[in-house]
């Protein structure tokens, strides 16, 4: 095992830095967008990274924007690459007006 002495961590240390300011070494991920596709967990299932969801207060933000508003934000979303969709039959009948929006 090597001894790590000041000198040795110090050496190393600015050679990282040499390294990452020329772009040799590349210290951060690449920046994803919203409308890239990543998959679900272990599922399998292709999604974009954002999704619109529509249980806001248990549906009723989107519900007051009455259907004709609501089918302009999601087609909206839809133009702008978001392909995940997120409802459930507990937000008081946003499932259904989802349907009515994608006809």
């Amino acid at each position: 095992m090597a001894l790590c002495s000041r000198r040795n961590f110090l050496k190393t240390g600015l050679a990282a830095g040499v390294l990452a300011g020329s772009g040799g070494l590349r210290l951060r991920a690449a920046r994803g967008t919203a409308t890239d596709w990543v998959t679900l967990g272990k599922s399998g299932v292709k999604v974009t990274r954002l999704a619109l969801g529509t249980g806001t207060k248990s549906g009723q933000v989107q519900r007051d924007l009455g259907q004709e508003g609501f089918t302009r934000l999601v087609r909206h979303a839809y133009d702008q690459g978001v392909r995940f969709f997120e409802t459930s039959e507990t937000y008081g009948g946003m499932h259904q007006m989802l349907g009515w929006a994608w006809r």
